[in-house]
């Protein structure tokens, strides 16, 4: 029986714009935990059979849009407060890099490119323990995936 390979945490993780425009990414440090959340919204449209009009009619599921969320939380870095901070208070789309398997294109590596907010960025503590932070980044648009080489 051979053992199923997976796909390590460490290859999951995103990059950030460190300003708007700037193309230079980092990568913040310290998830906990990190997830994508790839969402089709979905419409009804009740058909009647035209040609069986006493049969009920036929409901239809139309993808209306898509939309992509980033979420992750973890101990918040000294050196990541005034990032968090400042891109939220700013407003502005920066692009990101979501790298789902960060391995050569043979293993399906690469990563989805895109522009996204930071609509959330939320502290916490417990005592004795250090902060701990959550965010959420919205993707602003669509997600381009680039191949690793």
């Amino acid at each position: 029986m051979t053992a199923t390979v997976t796909i390590p945490g460490s290859k999951f993780y995103i990059a950030i714009e460190t300003s708007p425009g700037s193309g230079v990414y980092t990568t913040p440090c310290v998830f906990m935990s990190k997830a994508m959340d790839s969402t089709a919204n979905v419409v009804s449209d009740t058909e009647p059979q035209c040609d069986a009009p006493t049969s009920p009619a036929l409901v239809r599921k139309i993808v209306d849009s898509v939309e992509y969320q980033f979420s992750g939380s973890g101990k918040l870095a000294e050196t990541s407060l005034r990032f968090w901070r400042e891109w939220l208070r700013s407003g502005l789309a920066r692009g990101i890099r979501i790298y789902e398997n960060d391995q050569s294109h043979a293993h399906d590596g690469g990563y989805d490119s895109g522009q996204a907010v930071l609509s959330k960025f939320r502290q916490n503590q417990e005592r004795p323990k250090s902060n701990e932070f959550d965010i959420t980044i919205d993707i602003d648009g669509a997600l381009t995936w680039v191949d690793n080489a």
